[in-house]
């Protein structure tokens, strides 16, 4: 079991949008085996690859289904002639090739792991995997090292339809997709849609448990991952980009699902792009982690350059419904350039809600091309504090050890300790003095301390928006941040660095100039 630019769009939607960092394919191109350039992670000792039982081998060039499968001089060519040999413990290595789609719509009885994974130093491609139970069973399938690259799917429509929605083109297949499933683990894989407008979700987890996604490299897809109805499900080490709407989406009903170290980044959309839907009130919209579930984590993660809604949000109800939103834990994050301005945003604040070691960036606020004199607004929102639900109230919100690069709109009973902020405005009124321990720069008209542009990061930090980078938030040796934080309301967990796949590495690896940061009480780097 796991331990657990764009024009603004509405802010409580989350559907389909960008021209982004990894170049686009043309209306018509297929993607090619292995064609994606985002490198894969070497296995993790911290998740187990281990054959126990009897290993076999695939090759989906060379590869005979009459022979025993025991070498590679004796592989096999299909999957589907693997799976009526392997028993609990045994596991296959792929070859070089493409192997077609894996799916089972039948549980097969297995009580140990089954693994599916990449011979060393080859590059196997499937079309998808879809594993969908008519009731919750245990699959014990485990996935590795294998590129996942659904087939094109002719859209059937004009990619330039003026009055288009979500539905006007055919899709693309899902290409991971489980349902009523448990014990599924997908390690160093990589996912590549057709097109970001048509292939829906790079994951999509319905009625799923104990379900690791740890080490995916996921681009052009419209949603990075769904996840509802399910519970002990841990997305771990990931980068997810080249999207449209939201990069994680966390439906009702889940519960005990963690999101630790994914960078998510590029979720743009321009309705010059084919197959973008233009029709009014039907442009993309969506945050980078959408949130409409309680016991959620989401920690040691960056999230910038996108989104029309949010950076992180907890969602205001559906449908006239009422959200409440309990044992929530949003930790050691840095949320930047999010083309809505607000890094985050909370409604429904139920009981033990805890936002802490953040940084939160706002984009300056321009006008007319200019930074406004109203030094308060500075910076665009950087959180926002909407609703509390008919458990909630202020005490249950703990804001511990932020750097808010933006103005806070929050209750001034909430129990804040220890960050800092650019300025705090509640009741239709800035506020100098809030908050146990809490630096705020500014209260008054006219008043921009230049807290956040010199000697606060050891680097320069590029505020305007729409930069895309990735940047260094670092806090200078001598800053206003070193040693603010309190460290008894410092988390165990540290924002480690990336790596050359701009993975998010674990703790204690060394901080480089394009490494980031999260929260005040982080130490100068040396």
């Amino acid at each position: 079991m796991l331990a657990v630019g764009c024009p603004a769009a509405h802010p409580t939607e989350d559907s389909r949008g960008d021209a982004g960092a990894q170049p686009q394919p043309d209306a018509g191109e297929q993607p090619d085996a292995g064609n994606t350039t985002d490198p894969l992670p070497p296995p993790d000792s911290a998740w187990d690859e281990s054959i126990t039982g009897t290993t076999y081998f695939l090759n989906a060039q060379t590869g005979d289904d009459a022979r025993d499968g025991r070498t590679r001089d004796t592989a096999w060519r299909t999957l589907d002639r693997a799976l009526t040999q392997l028993r609990s413990g045994d596991g296959v290595l792929l070859a070089t090739g493409h192997y077609g789609a894996f799916r089972e719509r039948t549980p097969a009885g297995r009580t140990d792991w089954v693994t599916i994974k990449a011979d060393e130093g080859a590059s196997p491609v499937l079309s998808h995997i879809d594993v969908r139970y008519g009731a919750l069973a245990p699959a014990w399938l485990r996935f590795a090292g294998l590129r996942i690259e659904p087939e094109w799917v002719d859209p059937g429509a004009d990619p330039q339809t003026p009055i288009a929605t979500s539905s006007t083109w055919n899709k693309s297949s899902l290409p991971f997709r489980l349902e009523n499933v448990s014990q599924v683990r997908l390690l160093r894989s990589a996912i590549t849609g057709t097109n970001k407008y048509l292939t829906e979700a790079s994951v999509d987890l319905r009625s799923v448990e104990d379900v690791l996604i740890h080490g995916l490299q996921s681009r052009r897809t419209d949603r990075g991952l769904f996840i509802g109805g399910s519970r002990q499900v841990l997305v771990t080490h990931s980068r997810i980009h080249n999207g449209v709407s939201s990069c994680i989406r966390l439906q009702p009903g889940n519960e005990a699902v963690v999101i630790d170290g994914v960078h998510c980044h590029d979720f743009n959309w321009n309705v010059a792009d084919d197959y973008c839907p233009r029709g009014a009130g039907n442009t993309p919209h969506g945050s980078a982690v959408a949130v409409r579930s309680s016991n959620i984590t989401i920690r040691n993660s960056t999230f910038h350059d996108g989104w029309g809604s949010s950076g992180i949000m907890l969602y205001d109800g559906d449908h006239g419904q009422v959200a409440s939103y309990s044992d929530v834990t949003i930790e050691n994050n840095v949320v930047y350039d999010i083309n809505n301005t607000y890094p985050l945003r909370l409604y429904g604040i139920g009981e033990r809600v805890t936002v802490r070691n953040n940084l939160l960036v706002g984009r300056y606020r321009l006008g007319d091309g200019e930074v406004t004199d109203d030094g308060r607004y500075r910076f665009e929102s950087s959180m926002a504090v909407h609703s509390f639900s008919d458990i909630g109230s202020p005490a249950e919100l703990h804001l511990h050890n932020n750097i808010l690069v933006g103005m806070l709109s929050a209750p001034l009973d909430i129990d804040a300790r220890n960050n800092i902020i650019w300025s705090w405005r509640s009741g239709g009124a800035f506020h100098c003095h809030a908050g146990t321990n809490s630096r705020i720069a500014t209260c008054r008209f006219g008043d921009a301390p230049s807290l956040f542009e010199e000697g606060f990061f050891l680097g320069p930090v590029d505020f305007q928006p729409g930069h895309g980078l990735l940047l260094d938030f670092t806090p200078a040796p001598g800053s206003p941040a070193v040693n603010h934080g309190d460290p008894a309301l410092q988390t165990g967990w540290t924002h480690g660095a990336m790596n050359e796949a701009l993975l998010i590495l674990p703790s204690g690896v060394e901080r480089g100039p394009d490494r980031h940061s999260a929260g005040p009480f982080e130490p100068p780097r040396h």
